[in-house]
């Protein structure tokens, strides 16, 4: 996507609201389309935000170089005495399994590419959905997203400090996975709230 492109679609999602506020005389209703589209713009500059970083990761995640390096980095770590670091102040039982450790580097042994990556956070964050579930919480969804997009954001914390402390080859690529991983589970949070806010606007009707 051409940069120009990128700043006029930055600039009209900026200004969007204003130009509501400008031709839709003050009211309720005024008042609710603006909510409406403040959390479109929202997820839209997020989407934005991701595609610019998956452009950077997919360049990594193609060079067989780069990824053997993050292996051969990552599996130096105790992952479960990592993920016992990480949630240390948490006490949230947590293991590296659940945290779905191991699907990841599988991921990276196969050379996968951002889509790859992508569905394997929609299937991480889904289960810890119906873990949610199945223990019996009443937690919405954007919730459980919110608590296990913490909890990872934790968990890479004391990877890249491992990382950093080994002075490792890969630390580089390794943030910039995180990063783009960060990215989308913010996404998926923030299109969960939306969502979520638009069924309560639907119940008052």
């Amino acid at each position: 996507m051409p940069q120009s492109f990128k700043q006029e679609l930055g600039l009209f999602t900026s200004q969007l609201p204003g130009w509501f506020r400008s031709v839709i005389p003050a009211s309720l209703l005024l008042q609710t389309k603006i909510r409406v589209l403040q959390e479109w713009t929202k997820v839209f500059k997020r989407q934005m935000s991701f595609t610019k970083l998956a452009q950077s990761c997919r360049s990594v995640l193609s060079n067989a170089c780069y990824t053997q390096n993050m292996l051969d980095d990552l599996n130096k770590l105790v992952m479960d005495e990592t993920v016992e670091e990480a949630f240390a102040c948490l006490q949230n039982g947590r293991t590296a399994s659940a945290m779905g450790v191991a699907e990841l580097l599988s991921l990276l042994k196969k050379h996968a590419s951002v889509e790859d990556l992508t569905e394997w956070m929609d299937m991480a964050l889904d289960n810890a959905a119906t873990e949610g579930i199945h223990s019996g919480t009443t937690h919405s969804r954007s919730v459980v997203y919110k608590d296990f997009m913490l909890s990872w954001m934790l968990l890479f914390s004391a990877i890249m400090r491992h990382l950093t402390l080994c002075r490792a080859q890969s630390f580089g690529h390794v943030h910039m996975l995180r990063v783009m991983i960060e990215e989308y589970m913010l996404l998926a949070f923030e299109t969960s709230v939306g969502k979520e806010a638009r069924h309560q606007r639907r119940e008052k009707l």
